[in-house]
């Protein structure tokens, strides 16, 4: 059987030779991501979709496991520019599940740099950071709990727009 490893999160930025720069972060455990494994982060650049899946599949020499994601993260340029053909290949990605979290980070901060945080007692920057979401918008309603699913069905509903959370 080939090794595994559990994508926990993935970010878009503007590539500066492409037009995407993907930044995965892998744990490399075959078992679940629990957070306290070590991660593997990794960036690649690309002008579609199936390039960089390709190219990432190719750097890291285990299978991506994409069904235990908790974060996608969006660099604002990105997003102003339009992110449906992103969002469409993860929504059609078997693979994946919907209910990870979609923030948007500011102008002046790269998506990718949000995985490389190291907190004391988890090791997985994105479990911390959907547990930080969920608290906020349980708590304080100041993080708007919107997953893909119903990110895509705003998107293209006439007359509403998605509100996504911002991160710095």
């Amino acid at each position: 059987m080939a090794r595994q490893s559990i994508v926990t999160d993935m970010a878009v930025d503007k590539g500066k030779n492409s037009k995407y720069k993907t930044t995965e972060a892998r744990e490399m455990t075959p078992n679940t991501a629990s957070g306290n494994a070590p991660s593997n982060v990794y960036s690649i650049e690309g002008d579609t979709i199936a390039e960089l899946s390709t190219k990432l599949n190719r750097g890291i020499a285990t299978h991506p496991i994409y069904s235990h994601m908790y974060i996608l993260a969006i660099s604002e340029v990105i997003a102003e520019e339009g992110l449906i053909e992103f969002l469409d290949f993860v929504d059609r990605n078997r693979e994946m599940r919907d209910d990870f979290n979609i923030v948007v980070v500011k102008n002046g901060s790269n998506a990718g740099d949000i995985l490389q945080v190291i907190y004391m007692y988890k090791k997985s920057a994105s479990l911390n950071l959907a547990r930080q979401l969920d608290i906020m918008e349980k708590d304080y309603g100041a993080a708007p709990n919107l997953k893909l699913n119903d990110f895509v069905r705003v998107y293209n509903a006439k007359g509403q727009s998605p509100a996504l959370p911002e991160s710095v």
